[in-house]
């Protein structure tokens, strides 16, 4: 993608920022089935979505700091899809364990996406449009 590229660009990746956070706040809809098939107390439950957190959100400046110094834009390509994989996932899963890893896998995808998509933003759009192009985004 180049400066001042369509606004098709700028959709395209509001849509997969879009989709990214579906993904992330999928969770708070699967825990009353995971309750149930693991038998995971309150307490698990809560673990669960910490882990989540903590992957999806402590990890973003430090996925931030790595993505401007290499060029990795083609993590886009993955982050989104493999997201979707894991999501769908955690309804095939048989051990408790692989929940956790799971949902740890998939803040990862989540924190990847945000600061390498936000970066595409400020680097395609003009500098009169920065800041719309950024608003459409979140």
């Amino acid at each position: 993608m180049q400066k001042g590229s369509s606004m098709l660009n700028i959709v395209l990746l509001s849509c997969g920022h879009a989709l990214n956070d579906f993904y992330n706040n999928f969770l708070p809809v699967l825990l009353p089935v995971l309750i149930v098939k693991f038998d995971f107390s309150l307490a698990i439950s809560g673990l669960l979505v910490m882990v989540l957190s903590i992957t999806a959100n402590l990890m973003q400046p430090f996925f931030g700091y790595y993505f401007d110094r290499h060029n990795m834009g083609r993590v886009l390509l993955f982050a989104i899809p493999l997201g979707g994989v894991i999501i769908c996932s955690v309804g095939y899963l048989t051990e408790q364990y692989m929940v956790f890893f799971m949902l740890a896998l998939l803040g990862i995808t989540v924190s990847s996406f945000h600061p390498l998509a936000s970066s595409i933003i400020g680097k395609i759009t003009d500098d009169e449009s920065r800041g719309k192009s950024m608003s459409y985004f979140v």
